[in-house]
């Protein structure tokens, strides 16, 4: 009994082995991606300052943001498109 119960562990250890490798990796690029996130919010926070210097009025506000800057612009100086603001924003 002592002996089948021994063969049924180690046979299950490289899959035990495996998944937790899986899930490591799996960790790691979900910390990756959050990461590379991150760094487009810090630029794109960044540069919001010079937008409502260049473009900003009274009427100015993070939901209408998207229409007071020509998107070739938006794009150039954030990195990142303006669906893809609106995508971030919403």
């Amino acid at each position: 009994k002592l002996e089948q119960t021994l063969k049924k562990e180690v046979e299950k250890m490289p899959e035990k082995f495996i998944e937790q490798v899986e899930i490591k990796r799996v960790e790691q690029l979900k910390q990756s991606a959050q990461d590379e996130i991150r760094d487009h919010l810090r630029g794109f926070a960044r540069t919001i300052p010079s937008f409502i210097m260049a473009y900003g009025d009274q009427t100015l506000t993070l939901d209408n943001f998207d229409t007071f800057v020509p998107e070739h612009v938006f794009y150039e100086v954030t990195g990142i498109t303006i669906d893809q603001f609106r995508y971030l924003r919403d």
